[in-house]
């Protein structure tokens, strides 16, 4: 379990990087992409490291099989950019572009956990 935190772990901050860097997060204002980016990562890893569906991984998340699905069906290519073009207090498609930025990430990095 602690290898599969190690990797939500590395994987959100490359999203975090994906996304603009904490810098740029920080001076626009754009704080609020963090926990969803936080709980992508968490869902990516399930699904592909844990082979947990999406019903299953909801529950452990405390949060809907909708939410978790729109968050798999994120766009990898587009979504980073997306983060940086939408304002700060937009909250469309949210869930949806932060499991993109999670999926460039994890595509960026390879699909093998580091040691």
């Amino acid at each position: 379990m602690e290898r599969d935190a190690d990797r939500v772990l590395q994987l959100f901050i490359t999203a975090v990087d994906a996304a603009g860097g904490l810098g740029s997060m920080v001076a626009e204002r754009r704080l609020t992409w963090l926990p969803m980016l936080m709980e992508s990562a968490c869902t990516l890893v399930m699904q592909e490291e844990e082979h947990r569906d999406p019903g299953e991984i909801a529950d452990l998340l405390g949060t809907t099989r909708d939410a978790v699905e729109n968050m798999l069906a994120g766009p990898a290519d587009t979504a980073p950019q997306q983060v940086r073009d939408l304002p700060p207090g937009e909250l469309v498609a949210r869930e949806y572009i932060a499991g993109g930025v999670v999926r460039h990430a994890y595509q960026s990095r390879g699909a093998a956990p580091t040691a």
